[in-house]
Protein backbone atom coordinates (compact mmCIF):
# COMPACT_ATOMS: atom_id res chain seq x y z
CA UNK A 1 0.00 0.00 0.00
CA UNK A 2 3.03 2.25 0.50
CA UNK A 3 5.44 2.30 -2.13
CA UNK A 4 9.14 1.75 -0.66
CA UNK A 5 10.25 4.94 -3.23
CA UNK A 6 7.83 7.43 -1.25
CA UNK A 7 8.22 5.62 2.13
CA UNK A 8 11.00 8.10 3.19
CA UNK A 9 9.83 10.99 2.78
CA UNK A 10 7.84 11.13 5.94
CA UNK A 11 11.00 10.91 7.81
CA UNK A 12 12.80 14.06 5.83
CA UNK A 13 11.29 16.29 8.53
CA UNK A 14 13.27 19.38 6.68
CA UNK A 15 10.95 18.74 3.75
CA UNK A 16 7.39 18.77 5.52
CA UNK A 17 6.99 22.27 4.94
CA UNK A 18 7.53 21.82 1.50
CA UNK A 19 4.97 19.80 0.97
CA UNK A 20 2.36 20.14 3.34
CA UNK A 21 3.11 24.32 4.16
CA UNK A 22 0.11 25.38 5.73
CA UNK A 23 -1.12 22.13 7.98
CA UNK A 24 2.36 21.81 9.39
CA UNK A 25 3.74 23.73 12.05
CA UNK A 26 6.48 26.32 10.26
CA UNK A 27 10.12 25.89 10.94
CA UNK A 28 12.24 28.50 11.84
CA UNK A 29 14.77 27.30 9.40
CA UNK A 30 16.58 24.20 8.79
CA UNK A 31 19.98 22.69 7.48
CA UNK A 32 20.19 20.51 4.44
CA UNK A 33 23.25 19.24 2.62
CA UNK A 34 25.42 20.86 5.01
CA UNK A 35 23.85 24.27 4.07
CA UNK A 36 21.25 26.26 6.50
CA UNK A 37 18.17 27.21 4.36
CA UNK A 38 15.13 29.89 5.21
CA UNK A 39 12.20 27.86 5.70
CA UNK A 40 10.87 28.75 1.73
CA UNK A 41 13.80 26.90 0.78
CA UNK A 42 16.17 30.42 0.67
CA UNK A 43 19.69 29.21 1.41
CA UNK A 44 21.79 31.81 3.87
CA UNK A 45 25.45 31.41 5.54
CA UNK A 46 26.10 29.81 8.73
CA UNK A 47 26.56 33.50 10.33
CA UNK A 48 23.35 34.65 9.21
CA UNK A 49 21.63 31.65 10.64
CA UNK A 50 23.47 32.31 13.58
CA UNK A 51 22.26 35.59 13.88
CA UNK A 52 18.64 34.44 13.39
CA UNK A 53 18.74 32.62 16.41
CA UNK A 54 20.31 34.65 18.55
CA UNK A 55 18.13 37.42 18.13
CA UNK A 56 15.21 34.98 19.21
CA UNK A 57 14.60 35.58 22.93
CA UNK A 58 12.58 31.77 22.47
CA UNK A 59 13.19 28.34 23.34
CA UNK A 60 13.34 26.62 20.04
CA UNK A 61 13.70 22.63 19.48
CA UNK A 62 15.93 20.64 17.00
CA UNK A 63 14.91 17.93 15.04
CA UNK A 64 17.18 15.16 13.12
CA UNK A 65 15.86 14.42 10.05
CA UNK A 66 15.15 10.06 10.06
CA UNK A 67 14.95 10.31 13.85
CA UNK A 68 12.41 7.82 15.28
CA UNK A 69 10.69 7.92 18.85
CA UNK A 70 11.59 11.20 19.91
CA UNK A 71 15.74 10.14 19.49
CA UNK A 72 18.06 12.88 18.90
CA UNK A 73 16.30 15.99 20.00
CA UNK A 74 17.90 18.81 21.67
CA UNK A 75 15.78 21.81 23.38
CA UNK A 76 17.80 24.78 23.84
CA UNK A 77 17.17 28.54 24.36
CA UNK A 78 18.03 30.11 20.99
CA UNK A 79 19.84 32.82 22.07
CA UNK A 80 22.22 30.72 24.10
CA UNK A 81 22.82 27.99 20.92
CA UNK A 82 26.13 27.82 19.14
CA UNK A 83 25.50 25.80 15.92
CA UNK A 84 28.99 24.43 16.43
CA UNK A 85 27.71 22.74 19.60
CA UNK A 86 25.96 20.85 16.74
CA UNK A 87 26.03 16.83 14.85
CA UNK A 88 28.82 18.42 11.96
CA UNK A 89 26.58 15.94 10.11
CA UNK A 90 22.98 14.90 8.77
CA UNK A 91 20.23 17.20 8.28
CA UNK A 92 18.48 19.56 10.92
CA UNK A 93 15.02 21.20 11.43
CA UNK A 94 14.94 24.28 13.36
CA UNK A 95 11.43 24.94 15.06
CA UNK A 96 10.06 27.36 18.08
CA UNK A 97 8.91 25.19 20.80
CA UNK A 98 5.31 25.60 20.51
CA UNK A 99 1.96 26.20 23.33
CA UNK A 100 -0.29 23.63 23.52
CA UNK A 101 -4.04 23.86 24.28
CA UNK A 102 -5.02 24.40 28.09
CA UNK A 103 -7.06 20.86 27.82
CA UNK A 104 -3.93 19.15 26.93
CA UNK A 105 -1.07 21.05 28.95
CA UNK A 106 -3.58 20.22 31.71
CA UNK A 107 -2.79 16.43 31.33
CA UNK A 108 0.79 17.25 31.26
CA UNK A 109 2.42 19.95 30.62
CA UNK A 110 6.07 19.27 29.94
CA UNK A 111 6.08 18.00 26.58
CA UNK A 112 3.58 18.65 23.88
CA UNK A 113 1.08 16.19 23.53
CA UNK A 114 0.05 14.52 19.73
CA UNK A 115 -2.75 12.76 18.20
CA UNK A 116 -1.82 9.88 16.17
CA UNK A 117 -4.51 9.80 13.41
CA UNK A 118 -4.63 6.47 10.98
CA UNK A 119 -5.61 7.86 7.68
CA UNK A 120 -6.38 5.44 4.83
CA UNK A 121 -7.24 5.73 0.95
CA UNK A 122 -9.33 3.39 0.12
CA UNK A 123 -9.51 1.75 -3.42
CA UNK A 124 -11.91 4.61 -4.44
CA UNK A 125 -9.47 7.30 -3.14
CA UNK A 126 -12.27 7.72 -0.20
CA UNK A 127 -10.27 9.04 3.28
CA UNK A 128 -10.87 7.02 6.34
CA UNK A 129 -9.80 7.63 9.73
CA UNK A 130 -8.97 4.05 10.96
CA UNK A 131 -8.07 5.36 14.50
CA UNK A 132 -6.81 7.89 17.02
CA UNK A 133 -5.21 8.32 19.99
CA UNK A 134 -3.85 10.88 21.83
CA UNK A 135 0.28 10.67 23.27
CA UNK A 136 1.77 12.09 26.46
CA UNK A 137 4.68 12.75 28.28
CA UNK A 138 5.11 11.92 31.73
CA UNK A 139 8.07 11.32 34.52
CA UNK A 140 9.80 15.23 33.28
CA UNK A 141 9.87 13.64 29.51
CA UNK A 142 10.27 16.84 27.05
CA UNK A 143 8.72 14.55 24.23
CA UNK A 144 5.23 11.87 24.31
CA UNK A 145 6.55 9.39 22.78
CA UNK A 146 5.66 6.05 23.91
CA UNK A 147 9.36 4.50 22.88
CA UNK A 148 10.71 6.95 25.43
CA UNK A 149 8.99 6.57 27.62
CA UNK A 150 5.22 8.37 27.22
CA UNK A 151 1.79 6.42 27.12
CA UNK A 152 -1.48 7.02 25.42
CA UNK A 153 -4.85 6.88 25.10
CA UNK A 154 -7.57 5.35 22.71
CA UNK A 155 -9.80 8.21 21.78
CA UNK A 156 -12.92 7.65 19.57
CA UNK A 157 -14.25 9.68 16.31
CA UNK A 158 -17.04 10.86 18.80
CA UNK A 159 -14.41 12.41 21.39
CA UNK A 160 -14.90 10.01 23.88
CA UNK A 161 -11.43 8.74 25.80
CA UNK A 162 -11.50 5.25 26.69
CA UNK A 163 -10.35 5.47 31.10
CA UNK A 164 -7.02 3.46 30.74
CA UNK A 165 -4.08 4.44 29.14
CA UNK A 166 -1.18 1.95 27.82
CA UNK A 167 2.74 2.10 27.17
CA UNK A 168 4.46 1.40 23.90
CA UNK A 169 3.68 -2.28 24.09
CA UNK A 170 -0.17 -2.09 24.79
CA UNK A 171 0.61 -2.74 28.77
CA UNK A 172 -2.13 -1.16 30.94
CA UNK A 173 -0.56 1.71 32.75
CA UNK A 174 -3.31 2.86 35.23
CA UNK A 175 -6.33 5.74 34.88
CA UNK A 176 -4.72 8.11 36.28
CA UNK A 177 -1.88 10.33 34.84
CA UNK A 178 1.02 9.69 37.05
CA UNK A 179 2.41 13.67 37.31
CA UNK A 180 -0.72 15.73 37.51
CA UNK A 181 -3.25 12.98 38.38
CA UNK A 182 -5.93 13.65 35.59
CA UNK A 183 -8.41 11.27 34.89
CA UNK A 184 -8.00 10.50 31.45
CA UNK A 185 -11.69 9.68 30.86
CA UNK A 186 -12.80 12.86 32.39
CA UNK A 187 -10.96 14.62 28.98
CA UNK A 188 -12.58 16.72 26.78
CA UNK A 189 -11.49 17.31 23.03
CA UNK A 190 -14.08 19.71 21.43
CA UNK A 191 -11.45 20.63 18.75
CA UNK A 192 -11.29 17.19 17.52
CA UNK A 193 -13.45 17.20 14.33
CA UNK A 194 -10.47 19.97 13.66
CA UNK A 195 -8.23 17.38 13.88
CA UNK A 196 -10.72 14.97 11.24
CA UNK A 197 -10.96 17.37 9.15
CA UNK A 198 -7.01 18.04 8.97
CA UNK A 199 -6.02 14.94 8.57
CA UNK A 200 -8.58 13.85 5.62
CA UNK A 201 -8.00 16.92 3.57
CA UNK A 202 -4.39 16.53 3.55
CA UNK A 203 -4.28 12.88 2.84
CA UNK A 204 -6.62 13.91 0.04
CA UNK A 205 -3.54 15.86 -1.47
CA UNK A 206 -1.09 13.32 -1.13
CA UNK A 207 -2.27 9.98 -3.05
CA UNK A 208 1.36 8.71 -3.13
CA UNK A 209 0.76 6.63 -0.28
CA UNK A 210 -2.29 4.84 1.27
CA UNK A 211 -1.76 4.49 4.83
CA UNK A 212 -0.47 7.61 6.89
CA UNK A 213 0.09 7.91 10.51
CA UNK A 214 0.13 11.71 11.39
CA UNK A 215 0.81 13.84 14.41
CA UNK A 216 -1.60 16.17 15.25
CA UNK A 217 -0.44 19.29 17.53
CA UNK A 218 -3.46 21.50 19.34
CA UNK A 219 -2.90 25.37 19.52
CA UNK A 220 -3.75 27.47 22.32
CA UNK A 221 -6.62 28.43 20.31
CA UNK A 222 -8.06 25.04 19.45
CA UNK A 223 -6.30 25.21 15.28
CA UNK A 224 -5.22 21.69 14.64
CA UNK A 225 -1.17 21.42 12.86
CA UNK A 226 0.36 18.45 12.69
CA UNK A 227 4.10 18.04 13.94
CA UNK A 228 4.77 15.08 11.66
CA UNK A 229 3.78 12.73 9.69
CA UNK A 230 4.72 8.71 9.15
CA UNK A 231 4.51 6.34 6.03
CA UNK A 232 6.95 3.42 7.75
CA UNK A 233 6.18 3.63 11.64
CA UNK A 234 2.37 4.36 11.89
CA UNK A 235 2.19 3.55 15.38
CA UNK A 236 -0.13 0.66 14.48
CA UNK A 237 0.37 -2.82 16.26
CA UNK A 238 -0.29 -1.95 19.91
CA UNK A 239 -3.25 -0.25 19.45
CA UNK A 240 -4.49 -2.48 16.76
CA UNK A 241 -4.05 -5.46 19.64
CA UNK A 242 -5.92 -3.66 21.69
CA UNK A 243 -8.75 -1.72 19.84
CA UNK A 244 -8.58 -3.65 16.40
CA UNK A 245 -9.29 -4.85 14.17
CA UNK A 246 -8.90 -1.86 11.74
CA UNK A 247 -8.83 -2.90 8.38
CA UNK A 248 -11.33 -5.54 8.11
CA UNK A 249 -12.34 -4.69 4.73
CA UNK A 250 -8.83 -5.20 3.06
CA UNK A 251 -8.57 -8.94 5.18
CA UNK A 252 -11.96 -9.82 3.06
CA UNK A 253 -11.28 -8.29 0.05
Amino acid sequence: MNPEKFIGLSAQKTFDYKLFKDSIVEPLLFRSNGRYCMKDGRVISKAEAARLLSALDEEIIIKPDSSHGGEGITFKQAGELRLEELPADGDLLFQKVVKQHPELNRLYPHSINTFRVLTYMDPNGDINIKFIYLRFGQGGNRVDNSSSGGGWIFVHLNGKVEPVAYDTDGIDIGTLHPDTGIEYAELEFPFLQKVITLCEKTHQTFPYLRIIAWDVFIKENGEAKFIEWNANYPGFLAVEARFGPFFEEVVNA
